[in-house]
């Protein structure tokens, strides 16, 4: 494999967790937007949000580990 070929694969790797971070933003923002003072204290739903969007941005290293994975094999 040649390094051009190399670096698509890396670059291809590095697409999902910059694709995913706008989908915990919106779970997050939602979830404030619900509950800005108590942030989830006061509604369940908006906890949930917070917690979904706030895992996806905890694991986003996990993320790029197994995409790289699937890419390169």
């Amino acid at each position: 494999m040649n390094v051009l070929g190399y670096a698509q694969k890396i670059g291809q790797a590095l697409m999902v967790p910059v694709a995913v971070l706008p989908a915990a933003a919106v779970l997050m923002g939602i979830g404030y937007w619900l509950d800005p003072d108590g942030w989830g204290a006061n509604s369940q739903l908006a906890a949930f949000l917070i917690k979904s969007g706030g895992a996806i941005i905890d694991n986003m290293g996990l993320l790029f580990c197994r995409w790289r994975c699937f890419r390169f094999i």
